[in-house]
């Protein structure tokens, strides 16, 4: 080895002994070392690393995507008619308006009867009752025939307006009072028994005219919405009206002569039963 590279080694192992750091280098290539050394100052420690601890960010949200609800059906309107007023034949009779009728026909057998006088016949009416309430017009026109209180075969024809007043319209069973005026015509013809020619030929013929008035009481049973019976006691006075000069009844005493009490004025009873149809 040559005198000048020996001088060098011996140099540069004694300033690697005495340097306080050697750093290490990195060789490359075809070189045997190579070496960094610093004399002097030593080297600064080296810095205290900073670590950073930062939490971790929150999980994301999870967004659940549901499909909207389908829409509902669309509403279905049912229109249903107006329920129909519903008549019970109970306790208490209820009709509707619309099914109140106040225009009725009504027709009754009517009949009177006495020590002298046996009467009996059919009549009629035109019965007017607005909604089936308290008050009806009874306009009505009847045939009688029989024998009278003279003992004359007598047939006569009544012509009456009556007046109803019910008490309790809208029940099954109502009560009614009635008062009237009327005006009535009456042949009445007497038979001695002779037969004549052509058959047997009164011995008195009259004819008679009356007006009066007349009032009662009665009963009528409702048998649906349309269908009634009815029946009443009705009682009479009138006044002989025609132009016949003798008077209609005269007082006679037991052996049969007048005793010269006379009127025209006379009473009675008659009582009724019929039914009646309301439209």
């Amino acid at each position: 080895m040559a005198p000048t590279t020996l001088l060098a080694v011996l140099v540069a192992t004694v300033a690697v002994l005495l340097s306080p750091a050697v750093s290490r280098a990195q060789c490359t290539g075809a070189e045997i070392f190579c070496a960094s050394v610093s004399i002097g100052a030593p080297p600064p420690p080296p810095r205290a690393q900073v670590v950073v601890v930062q939490p971790a960010p929150p999980p994301p949200p999870v967004v659940v995507y549901r499909p909207a609800p389908p829409p509902p059906p669309p509403a279905v309107v049912v229109v249903e008619p107006a329920p129909q007023p519903v008549v019970t034949y109970d306790t208490v009779y209820e009709v509707a308006p619309e099914d109140a009728r106040g225009l009725g026909l009504h027709a009754h057998l009517g009949g009177m009867g006495g020590e002298r006088v046996a009467m009996g016949g059919i009549a009629g009416a035109v019965r007017w009752r607005p909604d089936l309430g308290h008050f009806a017009l009874d306009l009505g026109m009847a045939v009688y025939g029989g024998e009278d209180y003279q003992g004359m075969r007598r047939v006569e024809v009544p012509f009456t307006a009556n007046l109803l007043y019910f008490f309790n319209p809208r029940s099954r069973l109502q009560l009614y009072g009635l008062v009237g005026l009327g005006a009535s015509f009456a042949s009445a013809e007497s038979y001695d028994g002779v037969w004549d020619v052509g058959g047997f030929e009164p011995d008195e013929a009259r004819d008679f005219a009356y007006v009066g008035m007349l009032g009662g009481v009665g009963l009528e049973l409702r048998l649906g919405r349309h269908w009634a019976v009815n029946g009443d006691v009705r009682g009479f006075v009138r006044r002989r009206v025609d132009d016949h000069p003798e008077p209609e009844f005269v007082e006679r005493d037991a052996l049969g002569r007048p005793t010269g009490r006379a009127t025209d004025t006379s009473g009675g009873v008659v009582g009724t039963l019929g039914a009646t149809l309301y439209f």
